[in-house]
C-alpha cells in the first residue's frame, strides 16, 4: 500500500463523517423547525378557537390531536436523531479504528519502503558487484587469451629457434666441410701460384730465347741476302731454316705456357674473389703495350705478334681470311684457327683500349646490376653488368669499341657506363647463368 492509497482512504472517511454530521445537524434543525411550527399551529388554533367560539372540549380534542401528531413527529425525529447519533458514534469509532489501522498501515508501508530501499540498495550493490565480477571475468578472459597468444608465439618462436638451430647445425657442418674444402683449395692455390711463378719465369726465359732467335733469324736473313748476292746461300739457308724451326717450337711452347698462365690466373681470381686486372698489369702479363709511344692504338695483330702469342705467318693467314669475311673479327679468326686463346685476345684488346681486363666467375656479377640491364640488351651487345653505384655501372664487354651498346645501357640504367674487357665465352656463360637460369 503506498502513500497515495492511504491518503485517499483517509480523505473518504473524513468526507463520510462530515456528511453524517451534516445530516444530524440538518435533522436537528428540521425537528426544531417542526416544534416551532407546532407551537405556531397551536397558537393559531387557540386564536382561531377564541375567534370562532369553539367550546373547550372541541378545542381540547383538536389540541390533543395536534399534540399527538406533534408527539409522533417529535418521537420520529428523536428516533431518527438517536439513530443518527449512534451512526455518528459508530462512524467515529470506526474512523478511530481505521485511523489506527491507517497509522499501522503507514508504519508498515514505511517499513516496507525502508525494506524495499534496503533491498534496492542491496540489489544495486549486487548489480555493481556483478558488473565488477563480469569486468574481472572479462579481464581474466582477455588475460587468458593474451596468455594463449603468448604461449602460441612462444611455441612458434621455439619451433623457429629449433629450426634455426637445426639450420645452424647444418650450416656449421657445411662450414666445416667448406673449411676443409677451402683448406684444400688454398693448398691447391698455393701450388697453382708456385706453378704460375715457375711458368712466368720459364715464359720470361722462353721470351728471351725467342727474342734471341728472332735477332738471330734477322741476322741470318741479312746474311742470306748477302750470300744470295754472292751466289753462296745453301749453308746459310739451312741455318736460317733451323732458326725458323727453333723459333716456331719456342713459339708453341710460349703459347702453351701462356695458356697455362691464363688458367692459373683464372683459378687464382676465382679463389680470391677478385677478377678485375688493371691495364698496367694486363700489359705486364702480355709483355707489350697496346699503344705506341705517341699514345696511338696499335693493331691487335701487331700486339699479339710482339707478345709472342702468334707468328707473323699466322697473322697473315688470319688477315687473308678476314679480307674474305669482313664481318668477322680478327681475334675470332685467330681463336677459331687455334693460333691463340680467347684470354690472350681479350687481354690484347684491353691493352689496346687501356681498359681493365676481368675474369667472370660466380661472384663477379651483382644482382642489383643485373636488374638494371635487360636480357635483350645483354644478349644483343654481348655484355653483362658487374656492379652498380648511384652514378656508375661497370659493364663487362666483348667489344669495348661498341659505342651503341654503351649508349643503350646508359639509357636503360640511367648511369654512366665504365667498360671492362671480358672473354666472349665467359660473357655468354654469365648471361645464361644470371638471365636464363630462373
Amino acid at each position: 500500500m503506498d502513500n497515495r492509497t492511504s491518503s485517499e482512504i483517509h480523505a473518504k472517511l473524513e468526507a463520510a463523517i462530515t456528511e453524517w454530521q451534516n445530516q444530524a445537524t440538518a435533522a436537528q434543525t428540521t425537528l426544531t423547525k417542526q416544534i416551532q411550527g407546532a407551537k405556531e399551529q397551536l397558537d393559531g388554533i387557540l386564536k382561531e378557537a377564541s375567534l370562532s367560539g369553539y367550546g373547550p372540549e372541541k378545542l381540547a380534542s383538536a389540541l390533543r390531536a395536534e399534540l399527538r401528531a406533534l408527539k409522533q413527529s417529535t418521537e420520529t425525529a428523536d428516533s431518527q436523531l438517536s439513530k443518527l447519533r449512534e451512526r455518528v458514534t459508530e462512524l467515529e469509532a470506526t474512523a478511530g479504528e481505521r485511523e489506527e489501522s491507517l497509522r499501522d498501515a503507514k508504519q508498515r508501508v514505511a517499513q516496507l519502503e525502508q525494506s524495499t530501499a534496503e533491498r534496492a540498495d542491496a540489489g544495486q550493490a549486487a548489480r555493481r558487484r556483478v558488473t565488477e565480477l563480469e569486468a574481472a571475468a572479462s579481464d581474466r578472459d582477455e588475460q587468458l587469451e593474451a596468455e594463449k597468444r603468448r604461449a602460441t608465439e612462444l611455441e612458434r618462436a621455439l619451433s623457429e629457434q629449433k629450426d634455426a638451430a637445426q639450420k645452424l647445425e647444418k650450416r656449421l657442418s657445411q662450414s666445416d666441410r667448406n673449411l676443409a674444402a677451402s683448406k684444400a683449395e688454398v693448398e691447391k692455390a698455393q701450388d697453382e701460384v708456385r706453378a704460375q711463378k715457375a711458368a712466368s719465369e720459364k715464359a720470361a726465359d722462353l721470351k728471351a730465347q725467342l727474342q734471341a732467335e728472332r735477332e738471330r733469324a734477322i741476322e741470318l736473313e741479312e746474311r742470306l741476302r748477302e750470300e744470295t748476292a754472292k751466289g753462296t746461300k745453301s749453308a746459310l739457308a739451312q741455318q736460317l731454316a733451323e732458326a725458323v724451326k727453333a723459333r716456331e717450337e719456342l713459339h708453341k711452347e710460349m703459347v702453351g705456357l701462356r695458356i697455362e698462365m691464363d688458367r692459373l690466373r683464372r683459378v687464382n681470381a676465382e679463389l680470391s674473389g677478385v677478377g678485375v686486372v688493371p691495364p698496367d698489369e694486363v700489359e705486364e702479363a702480355l709483355g707489350v703495350s697496346g699503344q705506341d709511344h705517341q699514345g696511338k692504338k696499335r693493331q691487335i695483330g701487331e700486339i699479339l705478334v710482339e707478345a709472342g702469342s702468334i707468328t707473323r705467318e699466322q697473322l697473315e693467314i688470319a688477315l687473308e681470311e678476314q679480307r674474305g669475311s669482313p664481318a668477322k673479327h680478327l681475334g675470332s679468326i685467330l681463336v677459331e684457327r687455334e693460333f691463340t686463346t680467347e684470354e690472350v685476345v681479350a687481354q690484347a684488346l684491353a691493352s689496346q683500349c687501356k681498359l681493365p681486363f676481368v675474369r667472370l666467375h660466380e661472384k663477379s656479377v651483382s644482382p642489383e646490376a643485373v636488374e638494371l640491364v635487360s636480357f635483350r640488351l645483354a644478349n644483343l651487345h654481348s655484355c653483362v653488368p658487374l656492379s652498380v653505384t648511384e652514378s656508375t655501372l661497370v659493364l663487362a664487354m666483348v667489344n669495348p669499341f661498341d659505342l651503341v651498346a654503351i649508349e643503350d645501357v646508359e639509357r636503360a640504367s640511367s648511369r654512366n657506363v665504365e667498360p671492362v674487357v671480358a672473354v666472349a665465352s665467359e660473357v655468354r656463360s654469365a648471361i645464361g647463368r644470371h638471365y636464363l637460369s630462373t
